[in-house]
């Protein structure tokens, strides 16, 4: 059990290290207590289900400016050509 706790201690230290985890994660450790032991694996795993419904979110707005970015080129090359009509 003890070789399990150094590994996860090392785990631990190589995330603060590649600076995975910061400053905010002690925090949330801080705020778990014995009435609420799993609150830092609750918040993590709300942050990581929103976090994946966020980046859904926006890609399909980037997809949608580049579709406008790209329709306004056109217009404007159009417009530089002289042709209105387009």
């Amino acid at each position: 059990m003890e070789a399990l706790r150094q590994q996860i201690a090392k785990m631990r230290q190589s995330f603060f290290d590649e600076e995975i985890l910061d400053k905010y994660f002690l925090q949330l450790e801080q705020l778990e207590d014995i009435s609420n032991p799993g609150f830092v694996k609750d918040v993590v795993t709300l942050y990581l289900r929103d976090s994946t419904k966020t980046l859904a979110t926006i890609e399909d707005e980037i997809v949608g400016a580049n579709k406008v970015l790209n329709e306004v080129n056109k217009a404007r090359e159009h417009c530089k050509e002289g042709n209105l009509e387009a």
